[in-house]
Formats: structure tokens, sequence, C-alpha cells
């Protein structure tokens, strides 16, 4: 592989051509990403629904046989604990598909490399696929012949 180690050095035509279609792989698996974190918000309406309509029938039992003066459980309660986990999962997942989908524009555009850096780095923290989309977004958003053609996107030509 002939990857430039220092910035200035010269990039042959292989190397951009290759550093351009993988970033254009990365941009189509970051819409992807996204795509699947905002699909993930239907799911947890799903859950939501399931948990309301059902929550009644599985408490049943356990309400019936609790002991004297022991605690009542109270199914308002849980589902309203329920909803807090509900709006930090479901923003969560809006904040993700939105920040994966800015990057695959900027990855696109070859802009902004700082910013794919910090949500590949973000990506690492969901694993397994997150994980392993981060991993590949950081080791070529790192290349010195990438940051190069960042740089002549942006005029910035030495």
């Amino acid at each position: 592989m002939n990857y430039p180690t220092q910035p200035g050095m010269p990039v042959d035509e292989s190397t951009r051509s290759r550093d351009l279609g993988q970033l254009k792989i990365l941009a189509i698996f970051h819409f992807i990403w996204a795509a699947l974190s905002l699909l993930g918000i239907g799911f947890l309406f799903l859950h939501y629904y399931m948990m309301r309509t059902m929550m009644p029938a599985m408490m049943a039992p356990a309400m019936a046989n609790q002991p004297v003066g022991a605690p009542q459980i109270n199914q308002g309660q849980i589902m309203s604990i329920m909803m807090v986990f509900y709006a930090v999962a479901g923003g969560f997942m809006v904040l993700v598909g939105l920040l994966n989908g800015i990057s695959g524009f900027f990855l696109q555009a070859r802009k902004n490399r700082t910013f794919s850096l910090v949500v590949a780095g973000l990506d690492c923290l969901m694993i397994p696929l997150g994980t392993i989309l981060g991993a590949f977004t950081l080791v070529v958003l790192l290349r010195q012949s990438v940051a190069a053609a960042y740089d002549e996107a942006a005029g910035r030509v030495p």
C-alpha cells in the first residue's frame, strides 16, 4: 500500500480512487445506520403499546398475592418510570439517526472531517454494529491521504 506518511506528500491516483471509494461506502453505511436508528423508534412505540396493554393482566396475580402490610404495587408509577425510559431511548435514537445522516452527507461532500470523526467515536459506543462502523470510519478518516482529499475539496491544497 502506498499511503503518504507526511502531510504534503503527493498522493498517487490509485490511492486517491481507493480513498474516494471507501468514503462513498462509508457515507452509504452512515445513511443505513441512521435509517436503522430511526426505524428503532417504531419498535420502541410497539414496545410501549404492548406494555400499556399487557401490564394490567401481568400485574393482576402479583397484586392479588401481596401480603398484608406490604407496599402496594402501583401500575401508574411503573408506567411513569417506563415513560422516562422510552423518552430517553427515543431521544437517543433520534440523535444517533440525525448525527449519522449529517455525517453521511459530509462524507459524500468531503466536508467537516472533524464532525464525522466525532460521530464515528460516538458510534463506537453502540456495540456491535456501531462499533464496526465507527472503527472503519476512524481508520479511513485518519489517513493522511484522506485528510489531503478533504483539504483538496475545501480548496486548501498546499
